[in-house]
């Protein structure tokens, strides 16, 4: 039976029309008990029995929890695909090499006491001088003036910067 032909079956069925009917309970002559959709004949004794639309509610479409459900699994699904980006992403940082500076653009860095993620260890070090304290990857300044400043490295590379020179 074709799709369109069941939707419009069950659309029929579901209208409380459709199961609402009269039952004719005829007592026959003989004793007999026979049941119809039909007056029952003049020689019967006839009892009309009204039988009531038995609907039962219901839809096609999934409950609200279910849709909460496959909600939820769809965004744990999603989470999973941002984390593996997200992870191959730290993977790819921490093969890369430093950023390649231009001779000019490394030397304005350095005459300007600027430390930017991406310079090599030693450059920074050349541009801020040497560290106060080195803590594993953290370079911390102490200066005198307005307080602390850090940059921390990953496979010889500035990956991150706290602070100015001076503080």
């Amino acid at each position: 039976m074709p799709l369109f032909y069941f939707v419009a079956l069950l659309i029929a069925l579901s209208s409380s029309q459709a199961f609402s009917a009269n039952v004719f309970k005829c007592l026959l002559p003989n004793g007999q008990v026979q049941f119809s959709d039909r007056p029952c004949d003049a020689a019967a004794q006839e009892e009309k029995i009204e039988v009531k639309a038995q609907v039962i509610g219901g839809s096609f479409a999934p409950s609200e929890e279910l849709r909460v459900e496959q909600d939820l699994r769809r965004i744990r699904g999603e989470r999973r695909a941002i984390e593996r980006r997200y992870d191959a992403a730290q993977q790819q940082f921490a093969k890369a090499p430093c950023r390649d500076f231009s001779s000019t653009t490394l030397r304005t860095l350095i005459v300007r006491r600027q430390v930017v993620a991406g310079m090599t260890k030693s450059d920074a070090v050349r541009s801020w001088g040497p560290p106060s304290r080195v803590n594993g990857s953290q370079h911390a300044y102490h200066w005198e003036k307005d307080g602390p400043s850090y940059f921390y490295t990953q496979n010889g590379c500035v990956r991150s910067v706290t602070g100015t020179y001076g503080g």
